[in-house]
């Protein structure tokens, strides 16, 4: 086991700890983990779109035209 020292969400590791009947934060986050290991890796990642479209034109597109 490591020891590392982080921020966390303290409302989100205490709802864990409520839900699982866990008795340490580190537990929490170890049953988080574990979960997230456990799943199958994402088969791919969209990046986030840097101009998202507006109602009157989709990005990249003025005048009917795409640029």
């Amino acid at each position: 086991m490591a020891h590392i020292s982080t921020d966390l969400d303290e409302a989100a590791c205490h709802e864990i700890m409520r839900r699982y009947k866990l008795a340490s934060k580190g537990e929490a986050i170890n049953l988080a983990l574990r979960k997230l290991a456990a799943e199958p890796p994402p088969t791919h990642r969209q990046p986030p779109n840097p101009c998202p479209p507006t109602k009157s034109a989709p990005c990249g597109v003025s005048d009917g035209k795409v640029t």
